[in-house]
């Protein structure tokens, strides 16, 4: 009965090289061998294998071992190695102790320079890539180039890539050379009937030697021999690369050698083009991102309101460069002064997106009217119908009539807010339900007066959430500690205070948005 394979298939599996300390070049050590030898009478020698775990092999030994992958070694004195001269040899204790100084000395420089080695070539990782003017155009001529170089040196009559699609179900072909010209038009083909690729994107050559093997392996063209590599990027199979012959014939190893050295190359060229699309499309983001924060900083009010007896300031910081912390004010046409300060969400891009909306709500509707309570409902509602329900903020929104100093105002989310003044301080806040939570969701209208001396601060939870050198949340406690001395200073400064002792603690990256409001009626 005939076997159903008729041929025997060779497979190759590659093995990478491990470094080794007798692979480095360790020339430089004679001198000092010699030197210690003239020195102690003993000689020293290096072994680059582990230690004999016989103590009668030698009469002492000390490793080198500089991990990091390279195989160890030791440093040896053996038996009947004290030199013969008119003085006696050093005592073997303390020449030990010379030499195991030196191994660990040894041990360091191996270990140097191993990791010089991986730096430069991470270094080399760094360089930027360039797009060429026709780059697609470009890639395919290379790819081309690359097939027909492989195939020359092995003396093969053609080549083809063969890729996966994005389900790794199918081979399409990408790059032929010498092959028939409907190749690209015949479709992709199911890798589930393609056993020599299957063989090979296990991480095997597959090599077939004439045209019975090359049918019974499903080799993708019609040809009488062929070699079949993995091709692959460092950490997932792109695809396969087979090289074909008009003729029947054996693949040495070198040839196999040489396919994957050609497979090696057209994963780099395939690695370039996916990192330079990556390039291009980060730098578009990264130039998206940039107007985007330059658009967010010029939203945030630069010159505070002309009102007698009546300090504004406010300081707002994202983490990321674009954020939902925001602060606010303006006067409205009844002569109040309107105030916002709040975040939403948990910083990046949609919450950027999330606080420009909710500023122009909150714009758009207090205007010319309407109460601090009844402008966070139409916020809350607006958030809750223009999303998915997964837009959230808390927003503090004032109004103060500078003549009284009265203030009403309306607070939702976890924002923290304090009425601060010579007889200490007044929390105005509590956590409570955040905008955007609940549809229809009414929040309680407050008011109180602000007296001549008295100040309003309104921070966010990155702000009295932050750390102090102790490790202790930074609470409004602290904020009024921190400002008790200062009470006679402006608005500005305050805010400069509170920001100051923030980044002291942030080691110049803020983990989180960060927006300080405060409001100041003179004396």
């Amino acid at each position: 009965m005939t076997h159903p394979v008729p041929e025997y298939l060779r497979l190759y599996r590659e093995r990478p090289d491990v470094a080794t300390t007798d692979a480095l070049d360790l020339s430089g050590l004679d001198g000092f061998f010699e030197s210690f030898e003239a020195a102690t009478g003993w000689r020293l020698r290096f072994v680059a294998v582990p230690e004999p775990k016989s103590e009668t092999d030698v009469l002492w030994c000390a490793p080198v071992n500089p991990g990091a992958g390279i195989s160890p070694g030791h440093l040896r004195i053996e038996f009947g190695a004290a030199t013969e001269t008119d003085e006696p040899p050093l005592d073997l204790a303390a020449a030990g102790a010379m030499a195991r100084g030196f191994a660990a000395t040894l041990e360091e420089m191996l270990r140097t320079r191993h990791w010089l080695r991986r730096r430069e070539a991470e270094l080399a990782g760094c360089v930027p890539l360039v797009e060429h003017p026709e780059e697609q155009r470009h890639l395919a001529d290379r790819l081309e180039a690359v097939l027909r170089g492989g195939a020359d040196v092995i003396g093969a009559s053609a080549a083809a890539l063969y890729l996966l699609d994005d389900a790794t179900t199918q081979l399409r072909t990408t790059s032929a050379w010498n092959v028939a010209a409907g190749c690209f038009s015949r479709g992709p083909r199911p890798l589930a009937d393609a056993k020599g690729d299957l063989e090979a994107l296990l991480g095997h050559a597959v090599t077939l030697r004439n045209a019975s093997m090359c049918r019974q392996w499903n080799a993708p063209e019609e040809f009488s021999a062929a070699v079949c590599v993995p091709v692959s990027s460092p950490t997932m199979p792109l695809g396969t690369l087979w090289l074909f012959s008009q003729r029947e014939r054996e693949f040495s190893d070198h040839d196999v050698h040489v396919a994957e050295l050609v497979a090696g190359r057209l994963a780099a060229d395939l690695d370039r083009e996916v990192l330079l699309k990556s390039e291009v499309v980060a730098r578009s983001i990264s130039r998206q991102l940039e107007q985007a924060q330059r658009l967010q900083q010029e939203q945030l009010p630069a010159i505070a309101p002309l009102i007698d007896g009546w300090e504004v300031a406010g300081w707002t910081e994202q983490a990321a460069m674009v954020g939902g912390a925001l602060h606010d004010w303006w006067i409205r046409g009844d002569g109040r002064l309107m105030l916002l300060a709040g975040d939403c969400l948990d910083g990046g891009i949609d919450s950027a997106l999330c606080a420009a909306a909710l500023r122009a709500t909150l714009r758009a509707a207090g205007l010319e009217a309407g109460e601090p309570n009844a402008l966070l409902e139409q916020a809350s509602q607006a958030l809750w119908t223009g999303s998915a329900g997964d837009q959230f903020a808390s927003l503090f929104c004032a109004a103060i009539t500078p003549s009284d100093g009265r203030c009403d105002f309306a607070a939702a989310g976890q924002l923290g807010a304090m009425l601060l003044g010579a007889q200490g301080f007044e929390r105005l806040t509590a956590p409570s339900m955040a905008l955007g939570t609940e549809p229809g969701t009414k929040y309680l209208p407050r008011e109180f007066t602000i007296v001549p001396g008295q100040t309003i601060v309104i921070v966010n939870d990155g702000v009295h959430d932050a750390r102090d050198a102790a490790g202790r949340p930074w609470t409004m406690s602290s904020i009024a500690e921190a400002l008790g001395n200062h009470l006679q200073a402006d608005a500005e400064t305050l805010v400069d205070l509170i920001r100051d002792r923030v980044e002291a603690h942030s080691n110049g990256s803020p983990a989180a948005d960060r927006t300080i409001l405060v409001v100041k009626r003179r004396l």
